[in-house]
């Protein structure tokens, strides 16, 4: 008989950079709204002060992730402010002090083989907050459907943009796009201006080609997206992880369209969320979707996908 998961299976993980002041203020919302401090603590992956030494260093690029960098980014966090934040919630927050300086990718991975014992590892993004006490019991009652050995992550699963090679040259990608990230529209709720904007140019661009279609259309270059499991709130099965050697990684994958002499480069992209996604599937393994918003609020709302201001962002190859 398979043994029963309990909620003591899991274990809690958030990451917290240390650049910027508004970090801090996220993080206290996520402290605060915490539901599970009587059983759980928070281990808060702090990486402060490997942040503060690279900026030291006098390295001009800092790179946010295997994709981007911000060129001489001001650090404006209150090192006295944190450490008064984290003495409130001592006993409650476990901090460890990362060494490295690590993408979030490599800091899950860090977490998953180094510093995790549990069957169930929480990874949290540190600028969510929870909206009740329904998750942990919820995840429990999910991972004991089915088999340990069969059961990866639990988590949101849903895809940003579409590849726009496989689908019709005549119209252009937001209009696919709107009906991928409008989540909330779609349960009847407009949320704000840019939301109505997107609507009013999908509607806009249907009636034109339902009008007229051009012809001899060519294809620009466009990024597309890989689905993903998104890690803002991901349950991963760290046993499972181990024994097939996963990685939280990033994609790249570019794609020549040629049509006559006309030639376009189509990208697809997937994080981290999608890398380990595309591992489930080839270790075999399953992974149950779930609708982030009944749970939690995230500052970054995770249907819509936006070039941070202030950032670059660049092609790489190490990944």
């Amino acid at each position: 008989m398979a043994t029963k998961i309990t909620s003591e299976d899991f274990e809690f993980y958030s990451f917290f950079l240390g650049l910027q002041q508004h970090e801090l203020q996220y993080l206290k919302k996520l402290l605060q709204s915490f539901p599970y401090y009587d059983t759980h603590p928070i281990n808060l992956i702090d990486q402060s002060v490997a942040v503060k030494r690279e900026l030291e260093s006098g390295d001009k690029k800092f790179y946010v992730d295997w994709r981007s960098y911000k060129s001489s980014p001001v650090r404006d966090l209150n090192e006295d402010d944190l450490s008064r934040l984290l003495d409130e919630y001592s006993g409650r927050v476990n901090r460890i002090v990362e060494p490295e300086r690590l993408f979030h990718g490599q800091a899950i991975d860090k977490v998953i083989n180094n510093y995790a014992s549990n069957q169930y590892v929480i990874a949290m993004d540190s600028d969510i907050a929870f909206m009740s006490d329904r998750y942990l019991p919820d995840m429990v009652q999910l991972s004991n459907r089915y088999s340990t050995e069969d059961l990866a992550a639990i988590g949101l699963l849903y895809q940003q943009a579409p590849f726009h090679l496989t689908l019709s040259a005549e119209v252009p990608p937001k209009f696919y796009h709107a009906f991928l990230t409008s989540r909330k529209l779609s349960k009847g709720r407009v949320t704000n201006r840019n939301n109505q904007i997107l609507w009013k140019s999908v509607l806009k661009t249907a009636i034109k080609n339902l009008i007229k279609k051009p012809s001899n259309v060519r294809r620009r270059g466009y990024v597309g997206r890989f689905p993903r499991l998104h890690p803002a709130l991901l349950v991963v099965n760290r046993i499972l992880f181990s024994r097939h050697n996963m990685s939280f990684h990033h994609l790249y994958l570019d794609v020549l369209d040629i049509k006559d002499k006309h030639e376009s480069k189509h990208r697809i992209f997937g994080d981290n969320g999608a890398s380990f996604l595309y591992q489930c599937a080839l270790a075999g393994k399953q992974i149950i979707s779930i609708d982030f918003d009944e749970y939690a609020t995230h500052r970054a709302n995770v249907s819509v996908y936006k070039v941070p201001s202030g950032e670059v962002w660049c092609h790489s190859k190490e990944f």
